[in-house]
């Protein structure tokens, strides 16, 4: 369970804080609930299932426009995904645009 501090303003509780740990982008995830009942049944419910909520709110439209494109082509996340990782794709690889440019280039000037 991850664990649930006071927030306190001006020595008054205003609220609790569920600390999630540190995330794989190296920063303190924290979500703040107004009662402790509703803390703990937060933390309770990350336990069961660490999906990281904040990342999915912060990637609301990023996922949504992914979600729209591959459904224009009758694909899923699974399979891009699966295609994604089958391929050696790594995030800084070129798009494929700036490879034909270049390839282009170094025909023109050969």
């Amino acid at each position: 369970m991850a664990k649930i501090h006071e927030v306190r303003r001006g020595g008054v509780i205003i609220g609790y804080s569920v600390d999630l740990g540190v995330q794989p982008n190296g920063k303190r995830e924290r979500r703040f609930h107004r009662t402790k009942e509703d803390a703990e049944k937060f933390s309770a419910s990350y336990a069961a299932d660490p999906t990281p909520i904040g990342v999915l709110l912060d990637r609301k439209i990023e996922i949504l426009h992914c979600y729209n494109r591959l459904r224009e082509v009758g694909s899923t996340f699974t399979e891009a995904t699966e295609f994604f990782i089958t391929h050696g794709a790594r995030k800084g690889n070129p798009e494929i645009g700036l490879m034909i440019e270049q390839i282009l280039k170094d025909k023109e000037s050969s």
